[in-house]
């Protein structure tokens, strides 16, 4: 189980699209190995990612794949992925509660 919030976030929404998008569909999680490969870091705070969740076949070593998505392919598991394809992104904003 995630421990950072957005981790909890993208753990949370990892299971809730499984088996409910086409099997092309591919979500941008907002992190990047392209500094260390291997090394996953989100783009918002440049603090690690403490948590995976990759396909059995998706991680390669493959230097150009430094981008985090949600892979249809592999029942929105984890994968890395080429920064420069077109993916649906995750939309992350601020919680704001109103008093009635």
């Amino acid at each position: 189980m995630p421990t950072d919030c957005t981790d909890i976030i993208i753990w949370l929404v990892s299971g809730r699209l499984a088996g409910k998008q086409d099997d092309s569909a591919s979500f941008w999680l907002g992190a990047s190995a392209a500094e260390v490969e291997g090394n996953w870091v989100w783009y918002t705070n440049n603090h690690m990612v403490d948590y995976s969740s990759f396909a059995s076949v998706a991680e390669s070593q493959t230097p150009e794949q430094d981008c985090l998505v949600l892979w249809g392919d592999f029942n929105m598991e984890w994968a890395d992925y080429i920064c420069g394809r077109e993916t649906h992104p995750i939309c992350e904003i601020e919680y704001v509660f109103f008093f009635d």
